[in-house]
């Protein structure tokens, strides 16, 4: 287990994660990229001006699996911006179409975006993390999808590695040769470090990293620089979790988890109505609905499976704590609900002596335990404590002692954060906001 606190980049950040996982315990399965265009190009280009801008994404996918077996992914996508029609070459239009009319092929389509691929193009804000139940690879190196007009979604799915174009009496439509399935993945949590992509940030901006990594378990937080826009929590500290959940009962099976924040959509957003959902309409691979209350990893926590056997089902927390009621209330008298507007001299919760308790001294802390409204509490996220979001300061360490071992503690370290995650906002938290200790190590 190693604690990280340190800083990276903006223009390293992506390669820097994977860094930390790989030199601690995580094998690297897969790097690649990924091609999407709108499947309306597959019916041809006569309703396009020659300067139209060219909807090409790529996502660059790194899967990875922990100690245990479990994979986890997380991509960054390339949005074209510049590329217009005339840019294209004829052939490969007639390849796009899937015409007999030229000796291009797809192949020759997807070595032409990904060639366009740039890095530095793509804004840190938003990273992309789902779970894989397995990786089957395709023959072919040419991952491209042009399923739907979304590109975005498409160049995300790693269930439909590949296709290409059909051209037969005089229309085309796109094959979707390489399907599978079985890779089951995960709906896809897009993390938004900042709720602005424009703004006084750049390449070698640095991105502040802290939090505990382990050949099973990740919990970091993460946020960019937000000197650059420091009202309205526009960039919050976000928190990111892959990992395992400590089940309580020997029969049941250890399932990996994933949830994660993002940044508020405004000052005022509402972390406490439990009827709005932050993310309407998950992202998921073509073809794909789980049709039932699936999980989104910002409203709710994604659990691998249920014990009988249901895939990527919302679940929430639960933990020892107060009513959502009870003074104070938590919030500035403009309405204001993330924390750091609320936490500090100029508002009431500055006054209230929570923690430590004046009774004993001590502060109190919980288990995080995870729970299904069908199936009750399944366990408790590792290396993961909750409590009051009052009184403490951001950095404070807590001193545990260790279950059965009398000599030995465990050190958390204390954080509250403004990003819209299953510890702030209702109804994934009975309470809002819980505060969170990562552990640090023992002593």
């Amino acid at each position: 287990m190693t604690y990280i606190k340190t800083e990276f980049t903006e223009a390293s950040l992506f390669d820097s994660i994977v860094n930390q996982l790989t030199s601690n315990g995580w094998t690297l399965i897969k790097r690649l990229k990924k091609a999407a265009y709108p499947n309306g190009y597959v019916f041809g280009f006569s309703y396009m001006d020659e300067y139209t801008i060219l909807d090409f994404s790529i996502a660059e996918h790194v899967i990875l699996e922990n100690a245990l077996g479990y994979k986890f992914g997380m991509a960054r996508v390339w949005k074209n911006k510049s590329i217009v029609l005339k840019d294209l070459p004829t052939d490969l239009r007639l390849a796009m179409l899937g015409s007999t009319q030229t000796t291009k092929t797809i192949l020759d389509v997807y070595n032409f975006i990904i060639s366009k691929f740039n890095p530095d193009e793509i804004s840190i804000a938003d990273i992309y993390f789902y779970m894989l139940n397995d990786f089957e690879d395709i023959q072919q190196s040419c991952y491209i999808s042009a399923n739907t007009n979304n590109t975005l979604n498409d160049s995300l799915d790693l269930e439909n590695l590949y296709g290409e174009p059909v051209y037969s009496n005089g229309v085309g439509k796109w094959d979707n040769k390489g399907a599978k399935p079985q890779n089951m993945q995960s709906p896809v949590v897009q993390v938004k470090l900042r709720n602005t992509s424009t703004g006084n940030w750049w390449p070698d901006s640095k991105v502040r990293v802290e939090g505990l990594v382990s050949d099973e378990t990740v919990f970091l937080l993460l946020q960019c620089d937000n000197a650059a826009a420091y009202e309205g929590a526009e960039v919050p500290v976000v928190p990111i979790y892959f990992g395992q959940i400590e089940p309580l009962s020997p029969t049941d099976t250890v399932e990996p988890v994933l949830w994660a924040g993002s940044a508020p959509t405004s000052k005022t957003y509402d972390y406490s109505d439990p009827t709005k959902k932050f993310i309407t309409n998950p992202i998921l691979p073509f073809g794909k609905s789980y049709p039932k209350n699936p999980g989104n990893g910002i409203d709710n926590i994604i659990v691998r499976r249920t014990k009988y056997g249901a895939y990527y089902q919302s679940f929430y927390l639960a933990w020892q704590t107060g009513p959502e009621g009870m003074p104070p209330d938590r919030k500035t008298a403009d309405g204001k609900q993330f924390p750091s507007a609320w936490k500090n001299e100029q508002n009431d919760e500055y006054s209230f002596r929570f923690n430590p308790s004046s009774y004993t001294k001590r502060i109190h802390v919980s288990r995080a335990y995870v729970l299904h409204p069908e199936e009750g509490v399944k366990g408790y996220l590792r290396d993961t404590i909750m409590l009051s979001p009052i009184g403490l300061v951001n950095g404070d360490r807590l001193r545990l002692k260790k279950a059965a071992c009398p000599n030995v503690y465990e050190i958390y370290r204390y954080q509250v954060i403004d990003a819209v995650c299953p510890m702030t906002k209702r109804p994934a938290t009975p309470y809002r906001p819980a505060a969170l200790g990562i552990l640090e190590k023992e002593e």
